[in-house]
């Protein structure tokens, strides 16, 4: 279907928004001109809310789509390269705070209303609504409650998604694919092009590929999303010619992947394909199970254990270091400076946002670095939300987990009267799931502020219902008479 032409009332939204915009970091760049750019902003942000109000509540067909691939592709993307991780609170956030803040307004208009209809989406919004409040009561104020409003617009997108149909859901994914192939195509030219800015030379292995991103982990954990979806796309591509073509982007994402030296990413992206794979059945599960049990067994074994260790290190520490695996990069010392600060606030935490000051207090390297976060999901929860907001996002993860292979059971069952192409999307964010939670072991990951990785667990989340409810027609077959209908109770 033919996407429609932006009306008079589009263009002068995007005009207005971008006027404001642009006052705004013309303000703060020239506060000696606020008289000029003061005025200009205001009058350019009322104008665009009187005329952008309708369009949020009678949107366009693409708007769905294009609104929350922007503020994904938006949430890593840097022109700046100071501070810790760029941690400065300045035009550049403010921006980003922009977009989250209209994506809250459109997504609470239209998903609201779904938030509460059923056990994952509720799980979900209750635990970004915990760590919104625990903004107020952070020592970093400002930057936790901007992420508290990314994470309720999260929440409410989710909703929103769950009510799409099947073929709107797939141009999610495909798009997303699309912004992570785009990210990895400007990183690896201004790696040519402008090295001395794309490189990460602030982190450890000197001369790692940051790109347009902060940092070579972030670029790291987009590139493996991008190779998982990717793979997706080119599954379900129409023609030999768009599977070519998906093809050659994945390997450009893939050489993003590979330049930025991102080892958490690499393992997670191996630990997803592994995992999804072992747990397609019964059999193969077991067969799984076995070969771990007998490399566990080996691994105890002290001749057995020295020369894995010695291998592995030859070819993932980038000191050459057996102790730099054992202490996980050093990760291991963080973890056991930051017990003492996690247990001294432990039911609500410090608020959203505080690791990057708990961290950097409590931790400070040999070398006198200082980091902004846990590098654990778990502990970088417990520090953020304390106890009670890490139960929330356990029980989120767990229900997310049950329906995803819940799903993939019913399909199975369902035999050639299923989907494929919903079949491959399944599989594609079980693979993102396993993938976010193995990076999430040594990373922040989907933890404490917002990231990527909370947007795709959210994006996940309503998709599966949306094709839960996709797939309750075909699932009238006999075989699966036995099994509860999952998408019913969101209808």
């Amino acid at each position: 279907m033919a996407t429609p032409p932006l009306s008079l009332t589009h263009w002068l939204t995007l005009v207005f928004g971008l006027t404001s915009v642009l006052a705004l970091v013309f303000m703060l760049q020239a506060p000696d001109l606020f008289l000029l750019s003061g005025p200009l902003m205001l009058i350019s942000l009322a104008s665009a809310a009187a005329v952008g109000t309708p369009t949020l509540i009678h949107p366009p067909r693409w708007l769905d789509v294009a609104l929350i691939v922007l503020a994904f592709g938006l949430m890593e993307s840097t022109l700046r390269k100071g501070g810790i991780g760029g941690s400065r609170f300045d035009s550049q956030s403010l921006v980003k705070g922009a977009v989250w803040t209209i994506v809250m307004l459109y997504a609470g208009i239209h998903g609201a209303r779904r938030a509460l209809s059923g056990p994952l989406l509720t799980a979900l919004l209750a635990y970004c609504l915990f760590a919104f409040g625990s903004a107020f009561y952070s020592n970093v104020f400002a930057l936790g409650v901007g992420s508290g409003i990314a994470l309720l617009a999260i929440a409410f997108y989710a909703a929103h998604i769950s009510a799409w149909p099947s073929e709107r859901v797939h141009r999610l994914w495909r798009a997303l694919f699309g912004a992570l192939a785009l990210m990895s195509i400007l990183s690896v030219v201004t790696y040519f092009v402008l090295p001395g800015w794309a490189r990460d030379f602030k982190s450890a292995g000197a001369g790692r590929l940051a790109g347009i991103t902060g940092s070579g982990n972030s670029l790291g954990s987009l590139a493996a999303i991008g190779v998982v979806i990717g793979v997706y796309a080119v599954r379900t591509a129409s023609s030999r010619n768009q599977a070519f073509m998906r093809a050659l982007l994945i390997v450009i994402v893939a050489i993003a992947l590979s330049l930025s030296r991102s080892r958490s990413s690499v393992i997670g992206l191996a630990a997803a394909f592994i995992v999804v794979f072992a747990l397609r059945s019964l059999l193969t599960s077991l067969l799984f199970g076995g070969l771990a049990a007998v490399a566990t067994w080996l691994l105890l074994q002290p001749q057995w254990l020295h020369t894995t260790m010695a291998a592995v290190s030859s070819g993932l520490a980038r000191t050459g270091r057996v102790a730099e695996i054992t202490s996980v990069t050093g990760r291991t010392q963080i973890w056991a400076a930051l017990l003492p600060a996690s247990l001294a606030s432990p039911w609500i935490g410090y608020g959203l946002g505080s690791p990057r000051l708990v961290v950097a207090e409590a931790y400070v390297s040999r070398w006198g670095e200082r980091y902004e976060s846990a590098h654990n999901w778990l502990l970088e929860s417990v520090i953020s939300v304390g106890v009670v907001g890490t139960g929330l996002l356990i029980l989120f993860l767990v229900l997310l987990a049950w329906h995803l292979w819940r799903l993939r059971h019913r399909m199975q069952l369902l035999g050639p009267a299923r989907d494929r192409a919903d079949l491959f999307l399944l599989v594609c964010m079980q693979r993102c799931f396993v993938l976010v939670l193995f990076r999430g072991l040594t990373e922040k990951g989907f933890a404490g502020m917002a990231s990527p990785d909370t947007v795709v667990l959210a994006i996940i989340a309503g998709a599966v219902i949306a094709i839960s409810k996709a797939t309750e027609d075909t699932s009238r077959h006999p075989r699966c008479q036995r099994l509860p209908a999952i998408g019913r109770r969101y209808a």
